[in-house]
């Protein structure tokens, strides 16, 4: 059962990813930050889409991949929640929307890697 919410979350986490990369204008009309951040969130979802299919296929490395992934979401919540909170808490419908998609993201890796810690310790004890 851990198991699949984790994919789940996992989907949810790379389908996101894949909105905000494709919502950055074209490679070349971006600037270096935009290209940067663009092959950032193309690079999670890569990383979301393979241990969706590793955690069915070999649990252990498809377990590592999402606890890596669950890692990088912890990081991006601290760098960059704080300003995105207080977006929510300051803007409007449109601005609370575009804020919530990336904090969905990370926080839907970090659920799938509590998930699959979850399961291994319930592994483990059983």
């Amino acid at each position: 059962m851990r198991v699949t919410l984790a994919r789940t979350l996992l989907l949810l986490a790379g389908v996101a990813n894949l909105l905000l990369a494709l919502s950055l204008p074209a490679p070349k009309n971006a600037t270096l930050g935009q290209q940067a951040t663009q092959v950032a969130f193309v690079m999670g979802m890569v990383l979301c889409a393979v241990a969706f299919v590793q955690l069915r296929r070999r649990p252990d490395s498809g377990r590592r991949l999402t606890l890596a992934g669950g890692v990088l979401g912890l990081l991006m919540i601290l760098w960059k929640g704080r300003p995105l909170l207080a977006l929510i808490r300051e803007g409007g419908g449109a601005q609370a929307f575009s804020a919530l998609i990336p904090l969905a993201s990370w926080t839907a890796l970090v659920l799938a890697a509590g998930f699959v810690l979850g399961e291994a310790d319930l592994r483990e004890t059983a």
